[in-house]
């Protein structure tokens, strides 16, 4: 998958969030996770002592203004109408495969509408920037320098003596929101074909949040378009405008 952005400000340095994204995984089976559809998250699941949670706010440097949705558009694979049915876990790899600074929260999406690219499946998996992840968890497939910067950091600073499975890590794309299960929302995806998952990027510009639906499924969604019921969250500013003619202007 192609990198769209680098990371500006990012502290290794983090005891922080939850060890739910820390199902231990392996790298080589990780897209292949099944997961069931439930009203929690994994945080929720997980009993966190804030003492051992450390928050860190990352500044992406996009290549480009997320901002505009032409940009935003162009850089997708799909966009996508889509209700959010699980957040699994948070994982340094399963988005790409390979070593991501950032973890990514994965699960479940139950696709409406498909707006740009074609999705077959009504279910698709999704990976998405931010989380909360073990210390053990995020070093497993870190870098053996960073990991070996970071343990001489804990030493000098008196530090080093503590749990790594139950230390957590929680980084945050700085502005970005938190989808929620149960929500549906307009996607800006790019598919990756070596893990099936669609990664969510964007920021709080390629998630945004639909609301005025009746129902879920696809002839709700139609009929409620075409009576333009629906509105599309500005995570900005909060407020809301059509979704009808949204679609219209950027993608007719």
């Amino acid at each position: 998958m192609k990198k769209i952005y680098g990371l500006a400000a990012l502290m290794l340095c983090i005891p922080i969030v939850l060890s739910g994204c820390g199902k231990s995984e392996k790298k080589t089976d990780e897209s292949k996770n099944k997961s069931i559809t439930t009203s929690e998250s994994y945080i929720d699941k997980l009993k966190i002592d804030k003492k051992n949670l450390t928050y860190t706010k990352v500044i992406p440097e996009y290549t480009f203004d997320v901002s505009n949705v032409t940009e935003l558009s162009k850089h997708a694979t799909h966009v996508f109408i889509g209700r959010v049915d699980s957040i699994d876990g948070c994982s340094t790899t399963v988005g790409s495969g390979e070593f991501s600074p950032v973890p990514e929260e994965y699960g479940k999406i139950s696709v409406i509408k498909s707006i740009k690219g074609e999705i077959k499946n009504k279910s698709i998996k999704y990976a998405r920037p931010g989380g909360v992840i073990s210390v053990a968890e995020y070093e497993k497939y870190a870098p053996e320098e960073a990991v070996k910067n970071e343990e001489e950091n804990r030493k000098a600073s008196g530090k080093e003596n503590f749990d790594k499975n139950r230390s957590f890590y929680e980084m945050r794309h700085d502005g970005d929101i938190k989808i929620e299960i149960g929500k549906i929302y307009l996607f800006f995806a790019m598919y990756n074909r070596e893990t099936g998952y669609y990664f969510i990027f964007g920021d709080q510009y390629g998630s945004r949040e639909i609301s005025g639906m009746s129902g879920d499924d696809k002839k709700a969604f139609i009929k409620s378009l075409d009576k333009d019921e629906l509105k599309l969250r500005d995570n900005d500013t909060g407020k809301n405008e059509s979704l009808k003619n949204f679609i219209e202007k950027y993608f007719s």
